[in-house]
């Protein structure tokens, strides 16, 4: 029995699966309003480290989806290491950041089991995840083990 939404072939939004998910979030990424988002939460952040370490910035951005947030960080100068768990979405966010190079490096995996090194990083990112993880306490803990 098919339990997917009509017009929807593979995976549904609702679920995070499939071609429908891929899609949703590859469209909804390059929004004005996205952008918006992600570069103000970036900038606010940039505020409480002194300008002379921010080029250079290692960030992680967990849950990175199609990248948008990966590539903002980059553009300010930043090292980001970026992870999801949903293999289309890290295709589509290493085809939109091939002009950055090595300033942003994408990995499938979990949030609740990071493959970074303890204090790895300056800055960590978990923008919009929390919802979707079922054990969000790990999440968080594997969160601050990274971080330096």
């Amino acid at each position: 029995m098919n339990t997917e939404p009509a017009g929807h072939a593979q995976g549904s939004v609702e679920a995070g699966t499939g071609d429908a998910f891929v899609t949703y979030y590859e469209q909804q990424s390059t929004t004005p309003e996205t952008y918006q988002r992600f570069r103000q939460t970036r900038d606010q952040m940039l505020r409480l480290v002194p300008e002379a370490r921010r080029n250079g910035l290692r960030v992680a951005d967990i849950g990175c989806g199609a990248g948008t947030s990966s590539q903002l960080w980059a553009e300010a100068g930043c090292i980001v290491r970026a992870l999801d768990v949903n293999e289309g979405l890290i295709a589509i966010a290493r085809n939109r950041s091939a002009s950055f190079g090595s300033r942003i490096e994408y990995s499938v995996g979990f949030a609740s089991q990071l493959p970074w090194p303890d204090r790895s990083f300056d800055v960590v990112m978990l923008p919009e995840l929390l919802e979707h993880v079922p054990d969000w306490k790990v999440t968080l803990s594997e969160a601050t083990r990274v971080l330096d």
